[in-house]
């Protein structure tokens, strides 16, 4: 049999989470099945769940009630948090959501979030502060319209507030929390004009600063806090698939100083790449599978 779909399960919704002494791994998810010669992109309702025939120690959860793409999902240490982000209902068609949903990980249950202040919107930079959802820019569906504003959830009132204008244009930033501000910069994706500045928010003191701008320009790629630097890293593409570089290319933020340096030149495939932090190197893998792990320390790949 031949299929119009990659055999490989496509993975929807997923989140990581750690609960001490109740429960080491969340993940939601759910799979495209493989379909025949010339079938169309499956509606909602015709994906199946990716977690069956657990081993012995995972417990199956209850299905979110829709399952989105490109939201904002963050763990508070009780539960998760998802907010906007679009539902696939067809190639090309991805209405964003201005709504989210709250899951208990103790009662295992999906409640409704309050109705935020925000328009619909994927895409969006978020960060859970320790007491708020922090969401901030984003784009709707089909990446024609973004946006500056933002607004901040808290779980324990249900409530939401906005946040003061930002000092940056409107796009769909990388981002990151560094546990004391939720920092924006550049673009997650391929734009005509790729910015390389950014801004840090401070829910403390509920106020926006300017950060420095970066030596470089990415569009496929990932940021990752480290504990002191903010490191951006992968691809800077056209609006085609055309790198502007050998390898994939990456610099490093520091807050303290509000500088950037760049990092070495990587052995990465210049089209794509992700990345994530382990707690003292950044893990990343490429377009080509290929691997490669950078330490801040010694400034060097391995």
């Amino acid at each position: 049999m031949s299929f119009a779909w990659s055999t490989r399960a496509v993975i929807a919704f997923a989140a990581l989470a750690a609960l001490a002494g109740s429960l080491a791994l969340i993940l939601v998810g759910e799979a495209v099945l493989p379909r025949g010669p010339g079938s169309s992109p499956p509606l909602p309702g015709q994906v199946q769940p990716v977690l069956a025939g657990l081993p012995s120690g995972w417990t199956n959860l209850p299905a979110p009630p829709e399952v989105r793409s490109r939201a904002a999902l963050v763990w508070t240490g009780e539960g998760l948090l998802e907010w906007g982000g679009y539902v696939f209902t067809g190639s090309g068609h991805k209405p964003p959501r201005a709504d989210g949903f709250a899951f208990d990980a103790r009662a295992r249950s999906w409640e409704q979030m309050a109705a935020s202040p925000l328009a619909p919107r994927a895409y969006v930079a978020s960060a859970w502060t320790g007491e708020e959802l922090l969401i901030w820019g984003g784009s709707d569906g089909r990446q024609e319209r973004f946006f500056d504003d933002g607004a901040a959830y808290d779980p324990k009132t249900d409530s939401w507030r906005s946040l003061p204008e930002a000092p940056i244009e409107s796009r769909a930033p990388l981002s990151v929390w560094t546990g004391q501000e939720l920092m924006v910069w550049g673009t997650a994706i391929r734009v005509a004009d790729r910015p390389r500045d950014g801004a840090a928010y401070d829910p403390r003191t509920d106020s926006w600063r300017r950060i420095a701008q970066s030596p470089i320009e990415l569009t496929d790629a990932t940021a990752v806090w480290t504990g002191r630097e903010m490191i951006v890293f992968g691809a800077a593409l056209h609006g085609g698939n055309f790198p502007e570089s050998k390898t994939a290319i990456g610099a490093a933020y520091d807050p303290e100083t509000d500088a950037w340096r760049e990092l070495p030149d990587s052995e990465l495939s210049p089209q794509a790449s992700t990345a994530a932090w382990n707690g003292r190197e950044m893990i990343a893998w490429d377009y080509l599978n290929g691997t490669a792990a950078y330490t801040p320390a010694a400034d060097s790949w391995r």
